[in-house]
């Protein structure tokens, strides 16, 4: 299911449902209504930014800005299959400003030596 949201989401252009490209950041100004349809009942009271990564070949620098004290806001992390594995945000970093590498499995220096990457081309 979170494949073909990926897919309307980055990839194909023309899904209506499209935002940006892999690794490109898409920040909405407005809140969802009945006709965005790729996401199951999402918030329909918060706007969003989205960012598809690819880090295949290479780690993706995710900075965000300082946020006001009584602000709240979270970035939530996921591979392909929706397990949050991670979260920037208010309640995990605080609201100042920072920047975080988000690297693959197979990132330099991530693998043994001799080892051979399965998702690299």
């Amino acid at each position: 299911m979170n494949y073909a949201v990926m897919y309307k989401y980055a990839v194909d252009k023309d899904s209506g449902q499209f935002k940006a490209p892999f690794n490109q950041i898409k920040n909405s100004a407005n809140v969802y209504t009945y006709k965005d349809t790729a996401i199951v009942t999402p918030n329909s009271d918060t706007p969003y930014s989205f960012l598809w990564m690819d880090l295949r070949a290479e780690p993706v620098m995710l900075c965000v800005p300082e946020m006001a004290k009584d602000r709240y806001y979270s970035v939530q992390l996921t591979p392909q299959y929706t397990y949050n594995f991670s979260c920037i945000g208010s309640r995990a970093a605080g609201n100042g400003a920072g920047c975080y590498a988000l690297a693959g499995p197979c990132s330099r220096g991530s693998a043994a030596a001799g080892e051979t990457c399965p998702y690299r081309n």
